[in-house]
């Protein structure tokens, strides 16, 4: 069969040959995990972001973006679903450093050793599987280097059933105590004569951190299972008053072992379960009894932290007072997380040796990072605060002020008790009735101290206060606490930091050795569960909006994902896309044009994926997944291009003959039946098999003219482009979408796309022509299905054709180049499709 394809005319005359031909094969053979995963990758990242498998950037420029791994992954769960595997398949980067240093990703390797429980925790063991990450910057010259690297993932199977990676929440609390000394010349008259009054601020800093891994489906993970962790986590404490900067750095590495049938979920989202297991919940002092000094007189220097060594007056290095600094706190985290399953389905227990099992889950995370602006904290504008920074009409600082306030009478010059928390000393007072240290004792005598002759009264006795320096009794008490965690939305999508878009908050003050995970973490929001309130505006907060995410997915148990699939690429639609709670899409709604009340829908988008690189996060737009289902039908397509039908036919009469045969799904529950789908009813759905007499098929084949019209030179570039028709899945003619509890209880994301799953593998796209002008050469390029023959020939009056050569397209086309023909007379070319 010849398939005619546009011509179209140049001057030439000399020709190139082309590749000979070969006999067709199958693009993509299951059989070869690595080849049908890098053969796949290779063409995804090649069409879609114009990128080299073998030559991905990561350093000092980095290319592998939240995009590029969507498509890596998409390769990985397309080859799972080949399979009938039990284990999710996972495929390794391979780096290579260049003589300049620049990293790259060479390509990949199939991990499918097994672990040694009795190593697993040895770097070095194990050909390095589980070895601590590195900084790509840190990778020594070489080639095809096998290591861990911090944010650059393993590309892990899309498998249901397995515990997963949850969260990580970090929580910072910053401690600021102000101490202050005030200073008399008891020889001046008149008295008092204050000569000085000087400060001291105490800091502490302690981080909290808690793990959490869940096992997300109902059913009990058979186990046994070890969860290994390794965190580290570096703390930076800076100023804007040239401070030189803190920063201190701690390791930790746990392995944790579970006990078999790691408990399943009982669904409830408000109700904690045993499926949520701790791995990590310890906390660190990274600063402790600091003492700030402002250490610059003349000439100026930058301030210090320095150990503090008491409240003596030898102590108190800051001479005079001055307003807080402004300080800053930059957290950056490293994570390195294992899940390793040690049932007797990985490998049964060595009779001579330790248990062996195989890794069910792996994330090397960097990025988890955060910022805090401790000032924030502090009510700097407050007047009755002891952090006032301004200043008042005595040049007095107002924060100080209220501390001397508070410490003389109890209240601000105003009568106002001061905002925030404090402490009064526990000291006895000279000469004052023994035992009595209380807030009132400690007034009265610090009031004696600016008494012109030193006399206090208290308790129905004079003193005398005769001291010449004295610390104020009331020490104010600020804690900037601020904890953010990173979460994963979908238990499957959590490899990149911006896949655990962070949710910061600033709690009370918490006891964290009764950590509790939330349930399952605030981002969570699968189809039902609506955005939480604290996300910023400007985004969808329907809980069941079918442009991003799938119907009917309430949990990871809804998924349906296909096993053992060969040649007939019909299931596509149900692999999962790398995107939370999506399958490849196969409907038309663009969420990138979407708008709603008081939101939009590429703001939308951004938020769900994490991804706030607008560019990047467009790229794996659901609609990107027209043309990407497209290649994969046409690569995992056995049968000839030949035996398909051109996605530009123009006959309806045409579309009806292929839809003839194909099934529909219609849903058949009454909207009161529909609202009990949420809690555990199943949807139904009528069989209903297309004949082309139906008008409900008169209207879907009427539609795809109509919409091929309206396409650029009135034709479809791609077999995907044909899933902009609404008709063919959201708004097919064979649902019942009359009602909101029909759209969001009673149709599955299947029953949307039962037609057009059926429709792709039937199609393919027209051969197309370009021409390029190269350094003076025509360039010809006709696209083409891999492992198929085509002949190009050329004419030179559209009658009579000569076969110039035959070949087999590399990667979806064939491309030749000759030189202007010598008569000068026109040149035109057509592909003919030949097995």
């Amino acid at each position: 069969m010849k398939i005619f394809t546009r011509s179209f005319s140049v001057v030439t005359a000399v020709l190139v040959a082309l590749t000979p031909a070969k006999a067709a094969a199958q693009n993509l053979n299951a059989a070869c995990p690595l080849g049908f995963f890098t053969n796949a990758a290779s063409r995804l990242l090649s069409s879609e972001m114009n990128l080299n498998l073998t030559q991905i950037e990561i350093y000092p420029t980095n290319q592998y973006t939240p995009a590029v791994h969507r498509l890596l992954q998409v390769a990985a769960n397309v080859y799972d679903a080949t399979t009938t595997n039990f284990y999710p398949s996972i495929f390794r980067p391979l780096f290579t450093v260049n003589g300049g240093g620049n990293v790259f990703i060479t390509g990949y390797t199939n991990q499918n050793s097994l672990i040694s429980q009795a190593n697993e925790m040895v770097p070095g063991a194990n050909n390095d599987i589980l070895d601590p990450p590195v900084e790509a910057a840190a990778l020594p010259v070489g080639q095809n280097i096998l290591t861990n690297v911090y944010g650059v993932p393993w590309v892990i199977g899309a498998k249901k059933g397995f515990p997963n990676f949850n969260a990580f929440s970090v929580e910072s609390a910053f401690q600021l105590a102000r101490k202050l000394e005030v200073v008399r010349d008891t020889n001046a008259v008149p008295q008092p004569d204050i000569t000085a009054t000087n400060q001291m601020y105490v800091m502490n800093i302690t981080n909290y951190m808690g793990l959490t891994c869940w096992n997300s489906y109902r059913s009990n993970y058979p186990g046994p299972v070890d969860i290994l962790v390794r965190c580290g986590s570096t703390t930076m404490l800076t100023n804007d008053n040239n401070m030189f900067p803190y920063i201190f750095t701690t390791n930790f590495a746990f392995a944790t072992e579970i006990a078999p049938n790691w408990p399943g979920w009982s669904g409830n989202v408000h109700q904690m379960s045993g499926s949520f297991l701790v791995p990590l919940n310890t906390s660190v002092l990274a600063l402790t009894n600091a003492m700030y000094h402002y250490n610059e007189p003349n000439p100026p220097n930058p301030g210090e932290l320095m150990l503090f060594q008491g409240d003596a007056s030898g102590n108190f290095l800051d001479n005079g007072i001055r307003e807080l600094p402004h300080f800053g706190l930059l957290l950056t985290n490293r994570l390195q997380v294992a899940i390793i399953d040690y049932s007797t389905n990985a490998s049964p227990l060595n009779a001579s040796g330790p248990l062996v099992g195989r890794i069910v889950d792996y994330v090397q995370l960097d990025g988890l990072n955060g910022s805090q602006l401790l000032n924030s904290a502090l009510a700097e504008n407050d007047p009755n605060s002891f952090w006032n920074t301004n200043y008042d009409v005595n040049g007095d600082l107002l924060g100080v002020y209220n501390q001397i306030c508070i410490s003389e009478i109890g209240t601000t010059p105003d009568g106002q008790v001061p905002t925030g928390l404090g402490a009064w000393t526990t000291a006895q007072i000279p000469g004052g009735p023994a035992g009595d240290t209380s807030p009132m004792a400690q007034q009265a005598f610090f009031r004696g101290f600016f008494a012109s002759d030193g006399v206090y009264f208290y308790g129905g006795q004079i003193y005398y206060n005769t001291q010449t320096v004295i610390k104020a009794p009331y020490t104010p008490i600020a804690f900037a606490i601020q904890r953010t965690t990173w979460g994963a939305n979908d238990p499957l999508v959590h490899y990149l930091a911006s896949d655990l878009a962070p949710y910061t908050e600033i709690p009370a003050i918490v006891d964290w050795s009764a950590y509790n995970p939330q349930v399952p973490n605030p981002r969570y929001q699968p189809w039902g569960v609506a955005p939480p309130t604290y996300y910023y505006g400007g985004i969808d907060q329907n809980p069941c909006n079918l442009a991003f995410k799938d119907p009917l997915i309430f949990s990871s148990d809804s998924w349906n994902f296909p096993t053992g699939q060969i040649s007939n690429p019909n299931w596509l639609g149900q692999v999962h896309r790398g995107t939370p709670w999506q399958t490849i899409y196969l409907k038309s709604t663009n969420i990138l044009d979407w708008v709603g009340s008081g939101a939009n829908g590429i703001s939308t988008w951004i938020n769900w994926t994490g991804d706030l690189d607008l560019t990047d996060a467009e790229a794996m737009a659901p609609v990107q997944d027209w043309h990407l289902a497209g290649l994969l039908a046409s690569l995992l397509n056995t049968n000839s291009p030949g035996t398909l039908v051109s996605v530009n036919r123009p006959d309806p009469n045409a579309w009806l003959v292929l839809l003839d045969g194909m099934t529909a799904l219609t849903n058949t529950l009454t909207d009161t039946q529909a609202r009990f789908v949420s809690y555990g009813l199943a949807p139904q759905f009528a069989t209903l098999i297309l004949s082309s007499n139906l008008p409900q098929a008169s209207i879907i084949a009427s539609v795809i003219e109509s919409t091929r019209m309206n396409q650029p030179a009135q034709s479809f570039a791609d077999i995907g482009d044909i899933l902009a028709i609404p008709q063919l899945a959201e708004q097919s003619p064979f649902l019942n979408v009359s009602s909101a509890i029909q759209r969001t209880n009673g149709i599955s994301d299947q029953a949307y796309e039962e037609i057009p799953s059926q429709l792709l593998p039937l199609l393919r796209a027209d051969s197309v022509g370009s021409v390029a002008s190269v350094s003076g050469r025509t360039v010809i390029r006709f696209t083409g299905s891999d492992g198929h023959v085509y002949a190009i020939e050329g004419s030179p009056d559209l009658v009579n054709w000569t076969r110039i050569n035959t070949n087999w397209p590399a990667g979806g086309a064939v491309n030749f180049t000759n030189s202007p023909a010598l008569n000068g007379m026109a040149q035109f070319y057509r592909s003919v499709l030949l097995q």
